[in-house]
């Protein structure tokens, strides 16, 4: 039987991973972590973001508006 092969999307992002996903840089993402507004997770010795809280925080972020260029 031919299994269609299906690759889950990733739950758990490393730092430099997780900086990709929000369109930040890694540094961006360390002050995002060191104001509180995002709060990594712990697996073994390793930070890791997760999607949900990712997804989270950017949709807390304010809106854009043409005035702040």
């Amino acid at each position: 039987m031919n299994t269609p092969s299906f690759r889950c999307p990733p739950v758990l992002f490393d730092v430099e991973s997780a900086s990709s996903y929000l369109s930040v840089s890694v540094r961006k993402l360390a002050e995002y972590q060191a104001a509180g507004l995002i709060i990594p997770k712990a697996v073994g010795n390793k930070r890791v973001f997760h999607r949900d809280d990712l997804e989270e925080f950017a949709k807390r972020l304010p809106d854009w508006s043409r005035d702040q260029d």
